[in-house]
């Protein structure tokens, strides 16, 4: 088993390559299945991950590894996510165009990263 510094290296379909720490990568149960099968020498190649998501992704991954999000009260005093979440995490889903956000909690949900789906 990688300690928490080791680093996990991540391929897009395009063939694009990411690293991120093990503790960050362990927050995708998918990601960390496949760490357990397959160990950390060879990317895990992720074949349905864009490399503009993948990209997305680890930087979310990263952060949160450094500031979890905190827990989204329900129900919403306010609508405006930035009311409801910190400014980091807010930015990130802002900057999305919609078709990307439907695709990025698909991929959320493939991989089994509920701290990007709660």
């Amino acid at each position: 088993m990688p300690s928490n510094t080791d680093v996990v290296k991540l391929q897009s379909k395009d063939g694009e390559n990411f690293e991120l720490s093990f503790k960050a990568a362990r927050l995708s149960k998918h990601i960390e299945d496949e760490i357990d099968r397959k160990g950390t020498e060879e990317p895990i190649k992720l074949e349905k991950v864009s490399t503009a998501l993948l990209t997305k992704i680890v930087d979310y991954l990263k952060h949160y590894e450094k500031e979890k999000m905190k827990k989204i009260v329900m129900p919403l005093k306010k609508f405006d996510i930035s009311d409801n979440v910190q400014s980091y995490y807010a930015n990130w889903v802002e900057e999305m165009e919609e078709d990307a956000l439907f695709e990025m909690i698909n991929v959320a949900n493939d991989l089994k990263c509920m701290q990007m789906m709660t």
